[in-house]
């Protein structure tokens, strides 16, 4: 479902839906899939992964699940180095079902994950890996691709 390339272009990071638990790292100059990471399964089933995002140094894959949660990768080792579950207790409980689109801020501080069935945002401290608000966008948010950045404009 979502593809993410590295900085230097030397990896590309698809979220496979249809074996339901894998992201396959493909290399670009082969165009071989070197490696798969195995994001595993609940006790509710298989998880389901979608949105990829890299950061901007490129040492991180962000990709979102249907279970609420973001796996991060560590892109030298291709292992899940942790598990960021959306969730935010502050206030009402708020749980960030549908997580679909992903986006790290350009300075690589803030990770934002758009949460289509509660209909939020939640911000994601990159330091951290903690929730550190959620922000209500209103009914069925859908974000696909990079949508944080800008393109440089050649005058």
């Amino acid at each position: 479902m979502g593809i993410a390339f590295t900085p230097d272009g030397k990896k590309a990071y698809v979220a496979n839906t249809g074996d339901g638990t894998n992201v396959y790292v493909i290399n670009t100059k082969t165009n071989t899939v070197k490696s798969t990471v195995n994001l595993g399964s609940t006790p509710s089933g298989v998880v389901i992964p979608n949105g990829v995002a890299i950061s901007p140094n490129g040492k991180n894959a962000y990709v979102t699940r249907n279970d609420g949660t973001v796996s991060i990768i560590d892109t030298v080792t291709d292992k899940v180095k942790y598990t960021v579950i959306c969730f935010w207790g502050r206030d009402t409980g708020t749980f960030g079902d549908g997580p679909i689109g992903v986006a790290p801020t350009p300075d690589g501080k803030k990770v934002y994950v758009v949460c289509q069935r509660t209909n939020n945002v939640f911000v994601i401290d990159a330091k951290t890996n903690t929730i550190k608000t959620v922000v209500p966008v209103g009914s069925h948010p859908i974000a696909f691709g990079q949508f944080i950045g800008s393109i440089p404009v050649k005058k």
